[in-house]
């Protein structure tokens, strides 16, 4: 089986930063798309588990995240000097 996985960072891919929280333009289209298209999505980011995963329930709130997708969501934990 062929599992398609993709990993997403969270500031400058799906919002502008953490301390603003606002949606990169399209941002709704392009989890749509995330979502029918990977088996797994991760996000992988500097960003501490809980505070983007409450950045990512506020957008889901404003309508911007698909139904559901939270709940897919895998964290994996930065560590190191580069991403």
């Amino acid at each position: 089986m062929n599992v398609k996985v993709l990993a997403l960072d969270l500031e400058r891919t799906l919002i502008d930063d953490a301390l603003s929280g606002r949606p990169r333009p399209g941002l709704s289209e392009f989890l749509a798309f995330c979502a029918d298209e990977f088996s797994r999505i991760a996000v992988f980011t500097t960003v501490e588990e809980a505070d983007a995963r409450e950045v990512l329930s506020d957008l889901s709130d404003r309508g911007h995240v698909p139904q559901g997708l939270l709940d897919r969501l895998e964290f994996v934990r930065w560590c190191g000097e580069y991403k």
